[in-house]
């Protein structure tokens, strides 16, 4: 008679050598996924994206959704400009801080006054028009006026800086008086403090630092 001889317990915890040759795969599956994920986190951190362009072409698909950009509506206001041979007397430009349209103050006023001249007055209508064009209706425009630096002195301008406030305040109502809404428009006289041209003689003084600027802006105004 034979003696059955019986199997050792498998230890408690112990595993299958099968099962695990059967399962070896998963370890190296895994290794290569983390890999792949390094790999591209890597890619990922060193790709720069260009805000600006982004930024840049975010607002000219909303602007052509939204009707006439800033830039084509100064190219307007310069073709007007043209038409009417005003280039010597007004010039337009977009600037960092919107378009800006510069009237030269013999255009506008008389030496030393702030009453506009009959002559300007249809020019300044055109331009209002434009001014509060539909594209631009919504927003604010900065009326400003400058002087050169030869000092005045009289009964109603005891100095630069009364007369140029007086003058951007004489183009800001013309525009109220056109129908354009008075929330639109910021009055600033900012006397010589902002030449644009260097004064070779103080006695003279320089015309292109004595103008009116006009600045339709980004920002919106409340009704």
């Amino acid at each position: 008679m034979k003696i059955l001889k019986k199997k050792k317990p498998t230890a408690l915890g112990a595993h299958n050598t099968a099962e695990d040759d059967g399962d070896a795969w998963l370890l190296t599956y895994a290794d290569m996924v983390t890999l792949l994920l390094c790999f591209f986190a890597v890619l990922i951190g060193m790709s720069k994206i260009d805000m600006l362009k982004v930024e840049q072409m975010t607002q000219h698909f909303s602007a052509k959704k939204q009707g006439m950009t800033m830039q084509e509506l100064s190219g307007v206001i310069a073709e007007v400009i043209k038409q009417e041979q005003l280039e010597d007397k007004i010039s337009v430009q977009v600037t960092s801080r919107g378009i800006e349209i510069n009237f030269k103050d013999k255009l506008l006023f008389d030496l030393g006054q702030a009453e506009l001249k009959h002559e300007s007055l249809e020019v300044l209508s055109k331009m209002s028009k434009l001014i509060n064009h539909k594209d631009v209706a919504d927003k604010l425009v900065y009326v400003e006026g400058h002087t050169d630096s030869i000092p005045i002195r009289s009964s109603r301008f005891p100095s630069n800086w009364e007369l140029s406030s007086a003058r951007a305040a004489s183009v800001v109502r013309f525009f109220i008086g056109e129908g354009i809404s008075s929330r639109k428009f910021v009055s600033i006289g900012h006397a010589d403090t902002w030449p644009v041209a260097v004064e070779k003689d103080a006695s003279t003084g320089s015309p292109e630092n004595r103008r009116v600027v006009a600045v339709i802006t980004p920002e919106t105004f409340q009704e």
